[in-house]
């Protein structure tokens, strides 16, 4: 995984060219690939992809817990898994296409459960490594999640998540300056809903937060807000901008 040390490595490398060449100007590329600011149209295109499924986001996250929740039978009265064990599998998923990712890591679980012995809540957590590729940007980077499940009773067909999503590593932005820089995108998720039978997000918030270096170390920080709006698309207000995600 390229770190930012390469970036510095990078970006002198392109100066110094530059200052050989006193005859010569630089040209428009070599300006842009040591520009060192991060734009909130790049802060967007990061977080975006740190939300949907078609990068391996927290939505995905989210859709993926249910669907474990539901293949260890924690929806019901006779969970396959034992109350406070804890439980480790691989993790590894890709996709291919104009979107794409691929990451792997490992997966940890465990279901806690009430005096009676009935379900009460699932947590899973990930770590990951991996990359994605969209239209807009490219990430090399690592994941941490972790989400704890409530509403198991199998009369409730909504199962409630909270949790957080923190994802970093190194960007490359396709569009804007074409800029390079590191970030950090933690998302915090405050009772994302899913229906337990289509595993769609039917509701929910979050929080966000951007922290970024740039190319030339500079520091950039964008805070915002998310509505998963039940209609396969969620809501990013950043400094009191809205973007539609398609989830």
């Amino acid at each position: 995984m390229l770190k930012l040390n390469d970036l510095y490595k990078k970006s002198m490398f392109a100066l110094a060219g530059c200052a050989m060449l006193a005859t010569v100007a630089c040209s428009n590329d070599d300006k842009e690939q040591v520009n060192d600011g991060i734009s909130e149209a790049e802060a967007v295109d990061v977080i975006e992809s740190a939300v949907v499924s078609e990068s391996n986001g927290v939505a995905k996250m989210a859709t993926d817990a249910s669907v474990m929740a539901e293949e260890q039978q924690v929806y019901s009265q006779s969970p396959l898994v034992v109350c406070g064990e804890d439980y480790y599998e691989n993790y590894a998923s890709a996709n291919t296409g104009v979107y794409s990712y691929d990451y792997a890591g490992s997966t940890n679980y465990k279901l806690l459960c009430t005096q009676s012995g009935s379900p009460a809540t699932f947590i899973i957590n990930h770590e990951l490594e991996g990359t994605y590729d969209t239209p807009r940007m490219y990430s090399d980077d690592s994941v941490v999640s972790g989400l704890q499940v409530t509403g198991l009773a199998p009369a409730q067909a909504i199962a409630v998540l909270n949790g957080s999503y923190v994802r970093e590593g190194y960007q490359e932005s396709k569009v804007h300056n074409m800029n390079h820089f590191s970030s950090e995108v933690t998302i915090t998720v405050n009772n994302l809903s899913v229906n337990k039978y289509t595993q769609a997000i039917t509701g929910g918030t979050a929080t966000v937060v951007f922290n970024g270096v740039g190319s030339a170390g500079g520091n950039y920080s964008f805070t915002g807000s998310i509505t998963f709006n039940g209609n396969e698309t969620a809501t990013l207000i950043v400094n009191g901008n809205s973007y539609t995600i398609n989830l």
